[in-house]
């Protein structure tokens, strides 16, 4: 999943399209590292402290944007389910055409079927986008939209889940 939005995100902003890709996976995030970004601000903070964002430019790519997903939380899918994250999606939305959302495991964890809620709510022109929860990405047609990576599929249940703290 983290590989697969790093490469949708990559490819959007190489067509042009203001893209930003925030690592939402709140339990063990990766999207700095293979990006090379620090994590000491990010989705957590902008959630549980109001604060402002922080997005990381991408060399080479001016169109791109990430947001780390910060200090790690206590309670991340509390943190995810509250109004404030929808909220900032929509502020975000302004801002970028194309937003991918790196997700923990759906087999797992339920933080990705909240998220893929929370992205599912946008509307464009009244016309609404749904975001297939869980087991689709989707990209709305030309007028932009908002793509969940959590796909759950056979790899995922037969991931190794021991970094999250858990086993299969």
């Amino acid at each position: 999943r983290t590989h697969l939005a790093a490469e949708l995100a990559i490819s959007f902003a190489q067509l042009g399209r203001r893209t930003l890709l925030i690592d939402a996976d709140l339990r063990r995030p990766s999207q700095h590292r293979l990006f090379g970004a620090g994590n000491d601000m990010g989705l957590a903070q902008a959630l549980s402290h109001g604060g402002p964002h922080y997005f990381h430019g991408i060399r080479g790519l001016p169109k791109m944007a990430l947001m780390t997903s910060g200090e790690l939380p206590r309670n991340p899918l509390e943190l995810l389910s509250g109004d404030t994250f929808e909220r900032r999606l929509h502020e975000w939305r302004r801002d970028f055409e194309v937003m991918i959302l790196d997700t923990p495991p759906t087999a797992e964890f339920s933080d990705s079927v909240v998220i893929a809620a929370a992205a599912g709510n946008f509307t464009n022109n009244n016309d609404a986008y749904p975001l297939w929860p869980a087991n689709y990405a989707t990209y709305p047609g030309t007028s932009g939209g908002v793509i969940s990576v959590a796909a759950s599929d056979q790899a995922d249940q037969l991931a190794d889940f021991s970094d999250y703290g858990l086993s299969t």
